[in-house]
């Protein structure tokens, strides 16, 4: 840990400024996000510890139980608190984490949408609370960006403006106003006004009007059309060149698909990806451990970590599901429609949406923006009379199990004092109904009684 200055420390790998919104660790969960307010640096001994005065933000997705049916619970979005002592508070310097970025919307629009898309460690902001501990939806207050005046910028070498067109849309602090450009442009922004002449007569009559320089009658002369600047030294390449379109519309559209990380001396690697949601340590290992045949283990997955976000729900995976009860609904006047197996979804040409209820979460939104499902048929295994009698005995509490059913339903493997499962203990539940809350330990979905999992039934939804 290294102090830069009194308004920055730098520390695991990372600079931490006054104002940067960062990543930081809690008690359990997710990781807390604020806003650094001041560093508190001992007087006495540097074996006292830095203290960061942080301005916490809260998370929406804190708000399940008052946010009305129509909001959609956003991983991604924060909500900031009034100025009270309250809201702020002292953390260790050790517990940073990283930089988190923080915008304020007063709306959701495609431009916070990329903005969110664009990295794991990108937020947003809506709504400000008299405080953290939120008690009700109506308590909230709109946040309002303020009106500021861009500045005018110059873009010396226009072209088509892939470079001042991005800075101004990406920073908003400023508009591409006038443009230099020796060819004919091919920007589209009716706004910039273009100057076709040569950049480096233009700069020649710049530096001459800022030394106050009484002769300007060469004052360049604006063109309509001209050849490159950049192809000066080669004055056989025209700018109708088959050589000259090739450079323009082909050299400038390669990519790298790969490259080198290496790191000079002091400076630290990337460290290894770790896990984005938090993971409750109920039958998880918290570490992942890899071990060599050396002797050496490693651990590079620390599931203990704070992360960015908490971990969906099973909920967040399945509420938009339709879960009706298909033996009731009659089969006679069921319409069939042709199976598109390159659509995302396909059905009744009335624009119907296959879903219970519009996104309600970030998981739900990413999953119907899935453009291509690979395999849509599902195949659903036969049970026998007796597994479905039990499942469906089994009582709509969340967790409720075999415990619940009665005598005449019961098992070997249950009852019998012999049997492995009732020597374990019951370590595991059987016939267990998901809790709604909580996350979907497995991808094995067999209902019945198996070595891995049988916590399957659906959370809220009972049929009889």
């Amino acid at each position: 840990m290294s102090v830069k200055n009194k308004t920055s420390l730098a520390f695991g790998g990372h600079e931490f400024h006054v104002h940067d919104y960062v990543l930081y660790s809690s008690c359990d969960g997710p990781g807390d996000i604020g806003q650094i307010v001041s560093f508190d640096f001992p007087r006495n001994t540097s074996l006292e510890p830095i203290m960061v005065s942080m301005k916490r933000l809260g998370r929406i997705s804190s708000l399940k139980e008052i946010i009305p049916e129509e909001e959609m619970i956003d991983e991604r979005e924060l909500f900031c608190s009034a100025n009270h002592e309250c809201n702020y508070n002292w953390v260790n310097a050790e517990s940073l984490i990283q930089i988190c970025h923080v915008v304020a919307a007063e709306y959701c629009s495609i431009g916070i949408e990329n903005w969110i898309l664009h990295s794991p460690d990108h937020f947003y902001v809506r709504y400000c609370f008299p405080s953290l501990n939120v008690k009700t939806w109506d308590s909230k207050r709109c946040i309002t960006r303020k009106e500021k005046t861009t500045l005018r910028a110059l873009d010396v070498f226009g072209e088509c403006g892939a470079f001042g067109l991005a800075l101004a849309e990406g920073s908003l602090s400023f508009d591409i106003t006038h443009a230099i450009e020796i060819h004919h442009p091919l920007l589209n922004s009716p706004e910039t006004t273009v100057l076709n002449i040569c950049v480096n007569d233009a700069v020649r009559y710049i530096i001459k009007k800022n030394l106050n320089k009484n002769n300007l009658d060469d004052t360049p002369i604006t063109k309509a059309t001209g050849k490159p600047v950049e192809f000066s030294l080669r004055p056989a390449i025209k700018s109708d060149s088959l050589s000259y379109k090739l450079v323009t519309m082909v050299y400038l559209k390669v990519v790298f698909d790969s490259f080198l990380v290496a790191s000079l001396p002091g400076t630290l690697l990337p460290e290894f990806p770790q896990p984005l949601y938090a993971i409750l340590l109920e039958g998880v290992s918290p570490y992942l451990r890899i071990n060599f045949v050396d002797g050496q283990t490693i651990s590079p997955l620390h599931v203990l970590r704070s992360t960015l976000f908490p971990f969906v729900t099973v909920a967040d995976a399945v509420s938009d599901l339709h879960w009706g009860h298909h033996g009731k609904e009659g089969r006679a006047n069921i319409p069939t429609v042709p199976c598109q197996v390159h659509l995302c979804w396909w059905g009744l040409n009335n624009g119907e949406n296959p879903y219970e209820h519009p996104a309600r979460s970030r998981f739900q939104l990413q999953v119907w923006r899935n453009d291509v499902v690979t395999d849509i048929q599902h195949f659903t295994r036969k049970f026998p009379l007796k597994t479905v009698e039990r499942v469906i005995n089994v009582t709509s509490e969340p967790a409720s199990d075999h415990q619940g059913l009665p005598p005449h339903l019961a098992q070997f493997q249950t009852w019998n004092p012999s049997a492995y499962f009732v020597k374990s203990s019951g370590n595991k539940s059987l016939y267990k109904r998901l809790n709604s809350d909580h996350y979907f330990m497995t991808t094995i979905t067999n209902v019945s009684p198996t070595v891995k999992q049988s916590s399957v039934i659906h959370p809220f939804v009972r049929l009889s």
